[in-house]
């Protein structure tokens, strides 16, 4: 049985190694698209006031910092929790008392990180794949470019009178003192859809969902994956009266077999201050967006839709991977298939519902045998 344990996990580490591998890659890849990739330059008027605003050397929310407040504070938050957090569940009680307990931690902290970074690496790639494609102008484009009034006419294209972008005078082979480089004038040409409001929301909308599902039991419509519902009734039938004594009673609806899914599930935690705690992620996810606007880098529409395509990628990374590590409705998962690799030594049973019909399987991901 010991062998079965050993391949289960070594299977299990090469399995979330290829995982982790694709994901740094993914990152990797779509961060350095801002520096080898020639973004598309869309003509531009001179005269188009919403791309007339000043340049601003120093951002209020600068790259390093929205790296550390969208992925690093999250991360380490979600792996002090998943670690340290105490839980109501028996199960999750008893995982502080053995190896396997710990090895089960181990392992829900990997769901919600690797789901931590899907979110991060999908919301980046998507970001920076459309910025070079599409080629938006900035608000400060007309800041940035210092047009060169003298060739106007040697840049225009068609009968509108556009410009095309090498109208610019602040480029490196243009010579002119404190000009900008030509890589700072092209990405005067990356406005949508804003990075940092996708990055920002894909990282801190992870976070609040972590911290509702699995901190504060909060169930989100269509972010939990469960595997039984709660019927257990609140309150008792009441009873019939003689003169319905004819007819019978509808039998009571089928419990679920584990002891923890009967009980009545009641909040750990005040409700509303819940809700508050779980918004404070959504709040300072909304601050570092709204500084693209008043730091004239992007349009309300590049905002909008860079927040649009963060919450969606937060959702794709939770439903993938990060509600597996919810103990109420993933439990079954992550420590049945945990029991069977080193052969049930805990005597928990469960009801099998995550478990193959046939021979016993581990489930994996969306319902597959592994």
């Amino acid at each position: 049985m010991a062998l079965v344990g050993r391949r289960f996990y070594a299977r299990l580490f090469i399995i979330y190694f290829l995982d982790w591998l694709v994901i740094i890659a993914t990152v990797a890849f779509a961060a350095s698209t801002s520096i080898w990739v020639t973004p598309n330059t869309r003509p531009f008027s001179a005269t188009d006031l919403s791309i007339s605003f000043p340049f601003q050397t120093n951002s209020k929310v600068p790259s390093w910092l929205l790296v550390l407040w969208s992925i690093i504070i999250p991360g380490l938050a979600i792996a002090f929790l998943t670690l340290a957090m105490p839980s109501s569940t028996e199960s999750y009680k008893r995982s502080f008392r053995s190896a396997t307990g710990w090895k089960r931690r181990l392992y829900c902290l990997n769901t919600a990180l690797l789901g931590l970074g899907l979110s991060y690496a999908t919301a980046l790639l998507i970001t920076n794949g459309l910025k070079n494609l599409l080629g938006r102008p900035r608000p400060d484009l007309i800041s940035r470019c210092d047009i060169d009034t003298a060739r106007i006419e040697d840049f225009t294209i068609g009968p509108g009178s556009l410009l095309d972008w090498r109208v610019c005078k602040n480029r490196a082979v243009s010579g002119v003192s404190n000009a900008l480089s030509e890589s700072d004038v092209r990405d005067g040409f990356r406005s949508f859809p804003s990075g940092h409001a996708s990055l920002s929301f894909a990282g801190l909308t992870y976070f609040a969902i972590f911290l509702a599902e699995f901190v504060f039991a909060l169930p989100l419509p269509h972010l939990s994956r469960v595997t039984a519902p709660i019927s257990a009734p609140l309150v008792a039938p009441e009873a019939t009266s003689s003169a319905d004594s004819h007819t019978a009673a509808a039998p009571p609806a089928a419990l679920p077999s584990r002891r923890e899914d009967r009980e009545t599930p009641l909040p750990r935690f005040p409700i509303m201050a819940a809700i508050l705690i779980v918004g404070i992620p959504i709040m300072i996810a909304m601050y570092i967006a709204s500084t693209r606007y008043s730091d004239y880098r992007h349009h309300p529409f590049d905002i909008f839709g860079g927040a649009a395509l963060g919450i969606a990628s937060a959702v794709l990374g939770w439903r993938w991977y990060g509600a597996w590590t919810c103990a109420s409705q993933a439990e079954g998962r992550v420590y049945t298939f945990m029991d069977k690799a080193k052969g049930n030594d805990d005597n928990e049973k469960y009801d099998g519902t995550v478990m193959a019909e046939e021979g016993g399987a581990p489930m994996g991901r969306a319902g597959r045998a592994v």
